[in-house]
């Protein structure tokens, strides 16, 4: 679902094993990547380690900001006028008027408004 006044750059991809939610105003910028799914596959890593499938949706509230190359993976809300810095990797959930990035991702400050 991609909602009113979103900008969805060149290159982005989007898997969409589950829903991916965007909602209204959001940008995802060039070549990110939001995933809803994690799958092993066929690989001894399953039978090794005990990996197994994993599939969430991903949300990304309104008025939220994805960077160039960003990647935010399965299960992550993105919050309500949140910024993901070019090239951060998601793993957990970003608080609204939150900016992250890095890899992993971690906060960077919170936006005053």
């Amino acid at each position: 679902m991609i909602g009113n006044g979103c900008h969805i750059g060149k290159g982005v991809l989007l898997d969409l094993r589950e829903p991916i939610i965007i909602e209204d105003l959001v940008t995802v910028s060039m070549r990110a990547i939001i995933t809803t799914h994690f799958d092993v596959g066929k690989s001894p890593l399953k039978r090794l380690y005990g990996f197994h499938s994993v599939e969430a949706q991903t949300i990304l509230k309104r008025g939220s900001y994805v960077g160039a190359n960003a990647v935010i993976l399965h299960g992550i809300t993105i919050g309500e006028c949140a910024m993901v810095a070019a090239g951060a990797v998601v793993v957990k959930n970003v608080l609204p008027k939150t900016i992250v990035g890095g890899v992993p991702a971690k906060m960077i400050k919170k936006i005053r408004t």
